[in-house]
């Protein structure tokens, strides 16, 4: 796990929110290979976007949501 303490609170919801997107991205992209497959799929996410909230206070996360 990276030191985020030594980051500004700037830095981290920046990074966050980049992850957030990322994270978006992926499962959209995965649902579309989903929708292109000619059998039955079964899409399990793990944690997602909430996971993010574990590295940083509740007023960034709220901060990055906002965003």
């Amino acid at each position: 796990m990276s030191d985020f303490g030594k980051y500004s609170t700037k830095d981290v919801i920046q990074f966050q929110t980049d992850i957030i997107k990322f994270k978006m991205y992926f499962e959209d992209y995965i649902v579309k290979l989903a929708e292109m497959s000619k059998s039955p799929c079964i899409i399990l996410c793990d944690r997602g976007v909430v996971d993010c909230a574990a590295y940083m206070s509740k007023e960034s996360y709220q901060a990055v949501l906002d965003e």
